[in-house]
């Protein structure tokens, strides 16, 4: 990460580099995090579907979001990294 930029996941980092080249390591991180979004707030029920999403679900949600953008950028920057050696 370039110097000033602001990254919590730092020590996550060298694990997801290592997965990188795996579909299926890819594949669990978004269903672990799909999980997260479907849970209702306050309590570790499922959402049902119609359910009405208000600020507290709503304000839960940009920290998976970011940590999902995060993986994403990781992984394009390996697969280009891969493609133009």
């Amino acid at each position: 990460m370039g110097a000033g930029i602001e990254c919590p996941w730092r020590p996550q980092r060298i694990r997801w580099r290592g997965s990188q080249g795996s579909l299926a390591d890819w594949a669990t991180d978004s269903l672990e995090a799909a999980k997260l979004l479907y849970v209702q707030p306050g309590s570790q029920g499922l959402l049902k579907p119609g359910t009405k999403l208000g600020e507290e679900y709503l304000s839960g949600c940009p920290p998976i979001v970011r940590m999902q953008l995060a993986r994403a950028g990781l992984r394009l920057a390996w697969v280009l990294n891969q493609i133009f050696r």
